[in-house]
């Protein structure tokens, strides 16, 4: 009898919120390949999208077309794909499309065949235009940062958004707004995402080479598993720290795992993104603590941990080496990022934190303003999905890199709202310091120490 892989994802964590059959059964058309499409199909896969034909119009991406990986993260994947540009003929019965091409005809091809198979969401994703039908829902602009480059980051918070609205349109929710309009990214605005740019926010960034720049990576998780993989893709060498091992029920949003249960994250990790995409990562399979203290040589620290404790020693390290902190959390459908510069204390940003509280639901520990909050219903607070940690993955390297180019947000907090509709979906919001000369924040105690 075949082997067959252990890549069935658990999904117990999602089962909670979605009828995972309906996705199963749901099928997707990609067109256009790069970097945005395979970030796309990863992301797919981890969801649990059954069936996906993939149009190969476009530039090689990071699996080098060995769409191989697919079937080995989820075997209910099924990805067939087609070695030339878009033929409705060949897709049959269709429930969505994605077009991340910049080609006219491709778009418009599209457009015509979702309209005819009755589809329920056309999404364009790209720098030069795009088609909105109003009886086929939406349709999204995307600006990358750079014009015509493509930088990872850019290309994986694409696909998370793409893949939060085509969900929303297989698998409505209570509270799902779907997008109408045009959405813009770029890292010359400090807004980073708008719906009307203005001439100097879409101007062009330059191109940083890394030189001398090293991460830290504190948590391999459904966080981490994105940052690497996006710090790795900009060629950034990293250190990763994670003691935790790859359960069943971490398949569904760290998709890099299939084949290492009971594995540690940190190692397989490493081994994934090296094979990958030639990464340079040292791997330690153990917890960051006050012990790895001595070790400097980074430009950044990610933290990418589920609990305040760590957070903590992560944010008191970053303190005491006078590095930036680059803080990530997510919910159900919610992420959160915290950009502080050096010296700039996360403690006593986000105020007293209750540790009794699961960091999975959204307000409350991840110490976020209850709009859009998820609210405290115990089914939600284990759910996971894997947009929310690939959208903020990938927005934590597009952060580093920002602070590379002197572009950074520092101070500021990025809220992502993945229900929400295009006017409140990300918000970029100041922070304000909450502590006083009594604060109990371990910055004040080591001062009064």
């Amino acid at each position: 009898m075949k082997k067959r892989w252990q890549t069935l994802a658990d999904y117990s964590r999602q089962t909670a919120i979605f009828d995972q059959a309906v996705l199963r059964n749901s099928k997707i058309a990609v067109i256009g390949a790069g970097n945005t499409a395979d970030f796309f199909l990863l992301y797919a896969a981890g969801l649990g999208i059954g069936n996906v034909i993939l149009f190969n119009a476009g530039s090689e991406g990071f699996l080098k077309k060995d769409y191989s990986l697919i079937s080995r993260i989820n075997s209910d994947t099924q990805l067939e794909t087609v070695n030339s540009g878009f033929e409705p003929a060949f897709i049959g019965k269709v429930d969505a499309i994605a077009d991340f091409t910049d080609d006219k005809i491709s778009k418009k091809a599209a457009l015509d065949c979702c309209a005819r198979r009755n589809a329920r969401l056309f999404v364009s994703a790209s720098p030069l235009e795009s088609f909105c039908n109003p009886s086929i829902l939406s349709s999204l602009l995307w600006r990358p940062s750079i014009e015509n480059s493509p930088l990872p980051f850019s290309s994986g918070l694409k696909a998370a958004i793409v893949l939060d609205e085509i969900r929303k349109a297989l698998l409505p929710l209570p509270g799902d707004e779907l997008i109408s309009g045009k959405l813009y990214f770029s890292l010359a605005s400090k807004r980073r995402f708008f719906e009307k740019p203005s001439v100097l926010e879409m101007l062009n960034e330059p191109v940083f080479t890394p030189k001398t720049e090293r991460a830290l990576v504190i948590g391999a998780g459904g966080i981490g598993t994105y940052v690497a993989l996006n710090l790795a893709l900009l060629g950034i060498p990293m250190e990763i720290y994670d003691g935790d091992k790859v359960e069943p029920t971490n398949l569904n949003r760290q998709v890099f795992y299939y084949d290492s249960i009971g594995k540690n994250k940190a190692k397989a990790l490493k081994e994934k993104l090296e094979a990958l995409v030639n990464a340079n990562i040292k791997a330690n399979s153990f917890n960051f603590d006050e012990k790895q203290w001595k070790k400097t040589d980074y430009s950044a620290v990610f933290s990418c941990v589920d609990s305040w404790q760590a957070r903590k020693i992560i944010n008191a390290y970053a303190l005491k080496n006078n590095l930036p902190l680059i803080d990530a959390g997510v919910g159900p459908f919610t992420a959160r990022l915290d950009i502080c510069n050096k010296n700039a204390c996360l403690e006593c940003r986000r105020g007293k934190i209750d540790e009794k509280k699961s960091e999975g639901v959204f307000a409350g520990a991840l110490g976020l303003p209850s709009h859009g909050s998820e609210g405290g219903c115990a089914s939600l607070q284990e759910s996971n999905v894997v947009m929310c940690n690939a959208f903020i993955g990938a927005m934590a390297a597009a952060e580093f890199y920002a602070m590379q180019l002197s572009r950074e947000n520092s101070g500021k907090q990025l809220l992502y709202f993945s229900k929400k509709s295009l006017k409140e979906k990300v918000w970029l919001l100041e922070t304000e310091k909450q502590c006083n000369a009594g604060c109990e924040c371990s910055c004040h105690r080591r001062k009064n120490a």
